[in-house]
């Protein structure tokens, strides 16, 4: 990582394109952050499944959702490339213990008839939708101004950790 680039997130901009017909450029180290990224979600999964039973869902979604809010807020502030791969990894596995806590419960708020429709009905609709709607959003948003989006992800992870704790607690529940 070449720390000699340093900027804040907002003041990234984005490479000019390459005009000739050659490309000699070397994209190792996208590929390697890229990696770094993507390994993030495994203490994520290991941190879930260790504390899930333990610790609950309920409790474990909130905590889980409001640092990812402090994480995201945070990212406002990082000014180098290393500081920028290291709370990438730290929203991934804090992003993949929330969301595997939300599949958990969702599962688990539903009646065993209708359990499978439902959590079909939800992944169609609201995690295939939305995440089409994020991608248009996030666009149009970064493009008003680069805080914006950071600032409103932020709220809305904040939001969701403290709406989470008015779940039904589902630990240890019989599911009918």
């Amino acid at each position: 990582m070449d720390e000699s680039n340093a900027t804040s997130v907002c003041g990234a901009s984005i490479a000019p394109s390459n005009k000739t017909k050659c490309d000699n450029s070397d994209q190792t180290p996208v590929y390697i952050d890229t990696f770094i990224q993507a390994a993030a979600n495994i203490p994520g999964h290991v941190v879930y499944l260790l504390l899930i039973d333990t610790v609950g869902r309920k409790l474990l979604l909130g905590v889980s959702m409001i640092l990812n809010a402090v994480s995201v807020f945070f990212i406002w502030f990082v000014s180098s490339p290393t500081g920028s791969i290291v709370m990438s990894c730290v929203f991934t596995a804090l992003s993949r213990i929330s969301g595997d806590v939300a599949h958990l419960v969702n599962a688990e708020l539903f009646p065993t008839k209708i359990r499978s429709t439902a959590m079909g009905l939800q992944k169609a609709v609201f995690e295939q939708i939305s995440s089409i709607l994020a991608i248009v959003l996030m666009g149009a948003l970064l493009s008003v101004h680069c805080a914006i989006p950071i600032l409103l992800i932020a709220a809305l992870l904040l939001i969701g950790g403290v709406l989470s704790y008015k779940l039904p607690n589902t630990t240890n529940a019989a599911i009918n």
